[in-house]
């Protein structure tokens, strides 16, 4: 069957050369519209050819559709990510409604792409069926950008403003780089002369039906708890990414607050720990200083993890400073 569907995509793939080369120029492999400016971009060592102003992006993960639809108009996003339809999950499910078509990573269908006359491709790395998909459709002439990284606010940042570039929204992109920058910059202010960095254990599934799960420096959720003057839980392990997690580690470290992630539903596992009474004897459940955040605020990478997620955790942690006025 999967020797079958290669055979497929090749045939789409040729027919696609095929049709360029009848016209006379490369650039007409994409699906712009005959004539239309292209601009050139440089991205992790390879150039990309581009609309100036694509009209039919499929943004295809989770933290690519948030950033894109921060920029863009609905109606120039022909492709987005099934999270959309989760409130939990996107900061655009009142609108979800707009887009018939929704993908999600763990299956997609590089055919079904290229059927879906897209101009623009963005994706994150992150699935093994994502990677396969890159592998095809950077084969099919549609312009394709790869993202690796949105685990810190300044990888974040980065992004936004490349998809600014590449979409010619650099102004909407510059206006919400700046007012992140400086939301960043005014908690910074606030926690100069703070010594003290209480640890906070950030706990979030993985999918709706994982088991707990330690935020590490492989999740954005870490640089903010950093930024807002924590000390992540995971230092206190010394990981290096994202792990799942048992009630009798939590024990053993008894953080000072607990940060627990809502996904799209919360799955047993995770609430038989929350629930146990072991849980409830940790320093910070008797504290009162468990706190619940929608994984759109502070786990899936977007603007409102620092314009929101991170204001929020600052005035969680110290109180003092961050008192409303």
């Amino acid at each position: 069957m999967k020797y079958n569907k290669w055979i497929s995509l090749c045939l789409v793939i040729g027919l696609a050369i095929l049709l360029a080369g009848c016209g006379g120029a490369a650039e007409q492999q994409t699906p712009a519209a005959s004539g239309e400016e292209k601009v050139q971009y440089e991205w992790k060592g390879r150039t990309i050819s581009i609309s100036k102003e694509p009209k039919r992006i499929s943004a295809l993960s989770s933290d690519v559709t948030e950033a894109l639809l921060n920029l863009v108009d609905t109606d120039r996003v022909a492709v987005v990510s099934s999270n959309i339809n989760n409130e939990n999950m996107s900061h655009f499910s009142h609108i979800a409604d707009k887009f018939d078509v929704k993908v999600s990573g763990f299956g997609l269908d590089p055919e079904q792409i290229i059927a879906y006359d897209t101009d623009l491709v963005l994706i994150t790395m992150t699935h093994e069926a994502e990677q396969d998909a890159i592998e095809l459709l950077s084969q099919s002439g549609i312009p394709l950008v790869d993202f690796d990284n949105w685990n810190t606010v300044e990888s974040l940042i980065e992004n936004i403003r490349f998809i600014g570039q590449i979409t010619n929204t650099a102004e909407e992109a510059a206006a919400i780089i700046k007012e992140m920058e400086q939301v960043v910059s005014d908690v910074q202010e606030q926690l100069k002369d703070e010594k003290e960095r209480p640890v906070v254990m950030a706990l979030s599934q993985v999918s709706s039906n994982s088991g707990p799960y330690l935020l590490g420096p492989t999740s954005i959720t870490y640089d903010v708890l950093k930024l807002a003057g924590a000390k992540p839980a995971s230092d206190v392990l010394n990981l290096e990414r994202t792990a799942p997690v048992s009630i009798e580690h939590i024990m053993e470290i008894d953080p000072d607050y607990i940060l627990l992630v809502e996904w799209s539903q919360t799955s047993e596992e995770f609430a038989e720990m929350v629930q146990s009474e072991a849980f409830q004897m940790l320093k910070a459940s008797k504290a009162g200083q468990v706190k619940y955040m929608k994984a759109k605020d502070v786990q899936i990478s977007n603007p409102q993890v620092v314009l929101k997620g991170l204001r929020e955790i600052s005035a969680w942690l110290h109180p003092q400073l961050f008192e409303e006025k």
